[in-house]
């Protein structure tokens, strides 16, 4: 087990290399955005359907400008107003969605860190801590240690593959 332990950080470690982006500072972002996630699929239901005039009026230099470089630190309200203001809905939870397909998809442990997400962050009912620690069927330190890689590589493939994707679509 500590063997794979020491692994599996070490591949984090070596994807926030990889895609030049900090680690903690990847957490942490990766952290604010995904609990605002929620959020933001409960306000999209409560508009109805979207249509494309939402686009009108949004840069979208100004969302992805706000989106490489938000203080994780800020006050969570702060944050989802500007998130909201900046950044269209549709597109972010498109680029959360994607991230998250790119994480299931991760050669080691991807299905496991996909459900730690998926379930701390993504459904509608949270588990509770015993709920999660009987599903995957390890223990409590093991579990953070195993969020913490998950929404650290979460971040990895949202800063390092889908938004420069994106940026690279809108010609930025």
């Amino acid at each position: 087990m500590a063997r794979y332990k020491e692994y599996a950080g070490e591949s984090v470690h070596e994807l926030c290399f990889i895609h030049n982006l900090d680690e903690k500072l990847t957490y942490e972002r990766a952290r604010m955005l995904l609990s605002a996630y929620r959020q933001m699929c409960f306000s999209r239901s409560l508009d109805g359907n979207t249509s494309q005039e939402e686009l009108v009026g949004r840069d979208p230099r100004k969302a992805i400008q706000f989106l490489e470089s938000f203080d994780p630190k800020t006050d969570r309200q702060d944050f989802l107003c500007t998130l909201r203001d900046q950044v269209e809905k549709n597109w972010i939870i498109d680029m959360v969605d994607t991230s998250m397909m790119r994480l299931r998809e991760y050669e080691d442990q991807g299905r496991r860190y996909f459900d730690i997400v998926n379930r701390t962050y993504m459904v509608k009912l949270r588990y509770s801590e015993s709920e999660m620690l009987e599903d995957l069927q390890c223990e409590r330190t093991c579990y953070y240690v195993r969020k913490k890689e998950a929404v650290t590589l979460f971040g990895v493939c949202f800063w390092g593959s889908v938004l420069p994707e994106m940026k690279a679509s809108l010609g930025l």
